[in-house]
């Protein structure tokens, strides 16, 4: 069985995303050792999170100020020493890395097979023009050592060639969990309101791109809403009784949390960083068979008809009143079945795995 060392910019013991789902899936046919970026914010972390199918070989640590300090980047690299001497000293077939960001302070041999899993545009984070320039120069070195590029949507595929990249990029889309479609049922939801009120939920980080200001004004304008918001926090929420924020849990623990709901919401702000992304989350609410609501863009056009689209504050208060009325289109769950059944996160390795396989010493 060939082996991979899969280096990951997000904490395992982050919320359960892109990297944990496909490192997961591939270690059906490959061994795969999962080094990642410890994140030491323990309040956003999920607790004892763990996986039988990969083995954790190590963490690094990312000290504040290490890029733009010789003292502290030595210091770096000295706590890192032991993790950084495991990757190096064992023979790997691929060597997986999920962004540019690892560049800054994991040694890694860009002369063996890399993969380039781009799953964020990098560059559109909110940062200082030093590290965006940084982060530039390493996101080309990676684009132009990687045996393999894959994307996560159509526009970073895009901004990829944009900015110069010349070569072969392939789409691999993200996906829900398999065993979503198996515990969630398929039956035909209508609302009913518990303790008469109607409860919309949000679950993933809670960030810069949430659209506060809109999840305001529903609270205002529409009695009786209750919002509920599951997963880190980075950013202060607004005050009001009816805004509920539950911290982050294990991703099985989402269909306790979320058995009450009667409908979803993904309530971003567009900006570069959000139209590259293809939404895991929406993907993952379609399975609970409950209405959803989104931020009309590309890359949320793809789950047409079974979601409903807005592009201002009315439109989505119209849509939510629609919904606690009972006067919106219900979804078609047989039709649902089959594109969350195309659309799981094995679907997704299986793709990689013929894609290695085509590729030199990958087979």
């Amino acid at each position: 069985m060939k082996k991979i060392a899969y280096i990951m910019h997000v904490d395992w013991r982050w919320i359960k995303q892109r990297p944990h789902f496909i490192a997961e899936e591939l270690s059906k046919w490959y061994e795969i050792d999962v080094f990642y970026i410890a994140n030491f914010r323990r309040k956003m972390l999920v607790p004892a999170q763990t996986s039988p199918t990969v083995c954790l070989a190590g963490f690094f640590i990312k000290l504040p100020f290490s890029a733009r300090s010789s003292i502290v980047k030595f210091i770096e690299n000295r706590i890192n020493r032991r993790t950084q001497k495991k990757l190096n000293n064992s023979h790997y077939d691929w060597v997986w890395i999920t962004s540019p960001v690892v560049l800054d302070f994991v040694n890694i041999n860009l002369t063996k097979n890399v993969i380039y899993d781009c799953m964020d545009d990098v560059l559109a984070f909110p940062q200082k023009g030093k590290i965006i320039d940084l982060l530039k120069r390493n996101e080309l070195l990676l684009l132009n050592k990687s045996s393999v590029i894959i994307a996560s949507s159509n526009d970073l595929k895009r901004k990829l060639h944009v900015r110069g990249y010349k070569g072969e990029i392939t789409v691999i889309n993200n996906a829900l969990n398999r065993s979503f479609i198996q515990e969630y049922p398929y039956e035909q939801n209508q609302v009913e309101l518990v303790e008469k009120k109607f409860r919309l939920a949000y679950f993933g980080t809670i960030s810069k791109w949430m659209d506060m200001n809109m999840l305001e004004r529903l609270l205002q304008n529409i009695p009786n809403i209750e919002i509920i918001l599951i997963g880190p926090l980075e950013i202060k929420l607004p005050k009001h009784g009816n805004l509920i924020y539950i911290s982050p849990v294990a991703h099985s623990e989402l269909k306790r949390l979320c058995s009450n709901t009667d409908a979803f919401i993904m309530p971003f702000i567009i900006n570069d960083l959000i139209l590259s992304v293809d939404p895991v989350k929406i993907y993952e609410y379609l399975s609970f068979g409950k209405p959803v609501v989104a931020i009309n863009y590309d890359e949320t056009k793809k789950f047409l008809p079974y979601i409903s689209l807005y592009n201002n504050y009315e439109q989505l208060e119209e849509l939510i009143l629609n919904i606690i009325n009972n006067k919106y289109v219900t979804q078609d769950r047989i039709n649902v079945n089959k594109f969350l059944q195309k659309n799981c996160w094995d679907s997704r390795a299986f793709e990689i795995h013929k894609l290695l396989g085509t590729r030199t010493n990958g087979e």
